[in-house]
């Protein structure tokens, strides 16, 4: 009887531990930069300005998401005739979104 509460025991500090780590991971995940072509590039550094203004190709503008997320795109991207609709970040925001943007969550920004 001792040896099955014990295994029990263990089995569910597993768990926990498992359940712990990956709300862990969760929290860490790194910004994404979705390209106006469709490309989707993973752990984009947005841990200053200048590297957000370098990824969307100008001045920032935030839009917020209805999940807590932020979308992070150029402010004049509606403007610039060289800028293309991003088809996958206009689905995400629900509005038309130009250009390169970064979709990150709030406590990604310094």
């Amino acid at each position: 009887m001792v040896r099955k509460d014990i295994r029990l025991i263990n089995r569910l500090c597993l768990n926990l531990v498992l359940y712990l780590f990956n709300q862990s991971t969760k929290s860490n995940q790194m910004a994404e930069l979705i390209m106006s072509e469709g490309t989707v590039v993973p752990n984009a550094d947005v841990s200053t300005l200048k590297k957000m203004q370098k990824l969307v190709q100008g001045y920032i503008e935030f839009v917020y998401l209805a999940d807590g997320k932020i979308l992070v795109v150029n402010e004049d991207g509606r403007g610039n005739p060289f800028f293309r609709l991003n088809v996958k970040a206009s689905e995400i925001a629900g509005q038309d979104i130009v250009g390169d943007a970064i979709l990150m969550e709030k406590h990604e920004i310094n």
